[in-house]
């Protein structure tokens, strides 16, 4: 048996791609500092999105377990990661084209995974595959799901109450039984015990289990259990209020309540899949890739994969600053002004609804009653330049936050209004004095563009700031008391403002544009 010294560059090859890559996620923290901030600052200050505070121990530690494999193992540089990497910079740039908070969030993690596979190769991406795919839970992303989760998890609770024999009204979210009101809220919804369970979940399968498909499939159980037991959850709850007369399972019990639910129903779940989890395999002896034992050549060089993905870095900084300059400071409400004739500023508006914060303009307009129409109101948010702390389009932007205890959600819904989308609601006022229901459209409006759907939306802002149009956008929220005339009321009205809101938020866009776009030519 002959023994083959290895090339000294070889035995230098880890020192030398730790340090590559150390350069690289620093360059990193330097040009998008500002994005992983604020993506730690959604974990700190959201319950919805608290698990991901795990996520990089977590990776660290399961990092740590594989480094008897990796010291068997020479860093190499990789085009494959690169092209990750270049995925992740495009997804960054979209991202922070069209003001997307997830996608650059994700398009961070993507240029992250893409660094570490780029710089230190094929085989040790291999072998931290798990580790790397795990980062995908840090990005907060789902609150997307909270409306219908909502939904089913109202559907569920008054469909087992009436099983049970205890009689329902129900408008909405909220439905009323003979010992008390009650109201599916957001922390009702289950979002953050299905983000939690499917995080665990996954971790757990995958320490458990040898083979994909059993892994597969309790990821799938581990989905599945949390949305099943959070209805569960909501109509114990209930029932508990019900014959309880009220003493338990509201206030702080209710939330109590629910996390020790939670935790029993994750204890049973980790016990469900003890009884199948796969024998510790021994450990076996990783070895040095045979070709590089048999040649002693040296690795590719680390720098080879880290600079295509420090140049993206560079570029992607470049472009977003061509994108980033600020609105002109206008007097923007000024500017907004009254959209037609007959529309006075709304002293009194009913509190509550509408609401954009950080918006550059906001106001309120009355119309009075006339020619047998219902008195109408008008709420309209201009955001000269999309920023995370001010967007038009967003989940912040909201008709009635779902906290808010003035107003109550009896149904929602979209329809059609000569060949636009807006989102249709009926709400009942709660506050004193402005009592009764009402009928509520709202639209988003960017560069001409009118309608409801938040996808196109972005897409529209996105076009538009590519080619050098800024992002000014709005949401008009337009309602009316409802009843017999609410339609016909809402229709008028519509075809009153659209042609004088559309020439007055072109107007203030045009004025936008120049002051925050790089002089980006078509």
């Amino acid at each position: 048996m002959t023994h083959t010294p290895l090339h000294p560059s070889v035995k230098a090859a880890w020192p030398r791609a730790l340090i590559t890559l150390g350069v690289l996620l620093m360059l990193m923290g330097a040009l998008h500092g500002s994005l992983w901030a604020g993506m730690v600052s959604i974990w700190l200050r959201s319950d919805t999105f608290a698990h991901a505070l795990l996520v990089p121990p977590m990776v660290l530690w399961l990092v740590w377990r594989k480094r008897s494999a990796l010291r068997a193992l020479v860093p190499q540089a990789s085009g494959w990661g690169v092209a990750w990497a270049g995925g992740g910079v495009l997804a960054v740039a979209v991202g922070d084209l069209a003001q997307v908070n997830a996608l650059q969030h994700f398009g961070l993690v993507f240029l992250l995974q893409g660094a570490v596979w780029a710089v230190l190769g094929n085989q040790v991406a291999r072998c931290l595959a798990f580790p790397l795919l795990f980062l995908l839970f840090a990005p907060p992303f789902g609150e997307f799901l909270l409306p219908p989760m909502m939904q089913a998890t109202a559907d569920f609770t008054v469909a087992a109450l009436r099983l049970t024999g205890v009689p329902v009204y129900r408008e909405g979210l909220q439905f009323v039984i003979p010992t008390g009101h009650w109201s599916v809220v957001e922390a009702c919804s289950g979002v953050r015990y299905l983000m939690a369970s499917v995080m665990v979940g996954s971790l757990f399968a995958y320490l458990n289990f040898d083979r994909w498909p059993k892994r597969l499939a309790f990821v799938a159980f581990a989905t599945l259990m949390p949305l099943v037991a959070n209805w569960v959850r909501a109509y114990l709850i209930v029932m508990m209020g019900h014959l309880s007369g009220n003493e338990l399972a509201t206030g702080a019990d209710h939330l109590i309540y629910g996390w020790v639910f939670f935790g029993v129903v994750m204890a049973l779940m980790f016990w469900a899949g003890s009884r199948f989890a796969d024998p510790l395999p021994a450990q076996a002896t990783a070895s040095l890739p045979e070709a590089v034992v048999a040649s002693g050549s040296p690795p590719r060089a680390a720098w080879q994969g880290a600079l295509p993905v420090g140049l993206g870095l560079a570029l992607a900084a470049a472009l977003a600053s061509r994108w980033h300059h600020p609105a002109p400071a206008l007097d923007w409400p000024a500017a907004l002004g009254a959209p037609v004739a007959g529309a006075v500023s709304d002293a009194a508006p009913p509190a509550g609804l509408g609401l954009v914060p950080g918006a550059d303009a906001q106001a309120r307009w009355r119309f009075a009653a006339a020619d047998g129409q219902p008195q109408a109101h008008l709420y309209l948010a201009f955001v000269a330049h999309q920023r995370p702390s001010a967007r038009a389009v967003a989940s912040t932007s909201v008709i009635v936050a779902h906290s808010d205890a003035r107003w109550q959600v009896l149904g929602s819904g979209k329809r059609q209004v000569e060949g636009v989308s807006v989102d249709e609601w009926r709400l009942r006022a709660r506050t004193q004095g402005q009592e009764g229901e009402w009928r509520v459209w709202r639209w988003y409006w960017v560069n001409g563009w009118a309608g409801s759907n938040p996808v196109q939306a972005k897409w529209q802002l996105m076009w538009q700031r590519a080619w050098g149009q800024g992002d000014a956008a709005a949401m008009v929220v337009l309602m009316v008391p409802e009843g017999e005339g609410a339609d016909r009321a809402l229709q008028s009205r519509w075809a009153e403002l659209q042609a004088p809101l559309n020439e007055r938020l072109s107007a203030l866009s045009r004025q936008a544009a120049p002051g925050h776009n790089g002089g980006l030519a078509r």
